[in-house]
């Protein structure tokens, strides 16, 4: 039978349904459910407000493929990875990514950066939102992984927040990104994590 557990003249714990069955509510002093269990597991209500730091959810992107040989140290190529992510507002995003370079000259150096905007925006290489970083090839047909990470501390959250990976090669030099398609081989990739201001 439907029942409450009140403290403090706080209704905390709430039942509905029928005896042994039914659902089980944790309720703040404001009356919001926080955490309901329905007999089949808890869940937590998405007005819970977690610790500062904790991760709210994860989203990626992974691609497998290559660019074009890419030449002109004036061009920015997107890459395949792309990826929007809707957070709650004053959350912060830590994006890290993950990508192969096929070195095809020796020495060669290349860039990659990272764009963002709000995803009902055209996200170009004028929106990069923190330096490029560079990779150094060691020899001809070198194959190397970069790996990046970045806080973003200033996302918008009234649409879904973009993320987008460009590259291109320093001046002088031919390079290109990604690596072999096909079972076992690597997959680039650009993970989103949402967390808690």
């Amino acid at each position: 039978m439907p029942g409450t557990l009140n403290v403090g003249g706080h209704d905390i714990i709430t039942h509905s349904g029928t005896a042994g069955a039914g659902t089980i509510n944790l309720v703040d002093q404001a009356g919001n459910t926080i955490l309901t269990d329905s007999g089949s597991g808890m869940s937590i209500s998405s007005n819970v407000t977690f610790p500062a730091g904790h991760v709210i959810q994860v989203v990626q992107d992974s691609w497998q493929g290559k660019t074009s040989s890419l030449s002109s140290s004036s061009v920015w190529t997107a890459t395949g990875l792309e990826k929007d992510i809707q957070i709650s507002s004053g959350n912060y995003v830590l994006v890290e990514c993950v990508l192969a370079v096929e070195v095809i000259t020796s020495g060669t150096n290349g860039l990659v950066a990272l764009a963002s905007g709000a995803n009902n925006t055209l996200v170009d290489s004028n929106d990069f939102i923190i330096n490029p970083w560079m990779i150094n090839g060691l020899a001809i047909a070198d194959n190397v992984t970069t790996a990046g990470r970045y806080l973003h501390t200033t996302p918008q959250s009234t649409v879904p927040q973009r993320y987008k990976v460009f590259v291109k090669p320093e001046a002088n030099f031919t390079i290109q990104y990604g690596a072999e398609t096909g079972a076992g081989y690597f997959y680039n990739t650009l993970t989103l994590y949402e967390i808690q201001a």
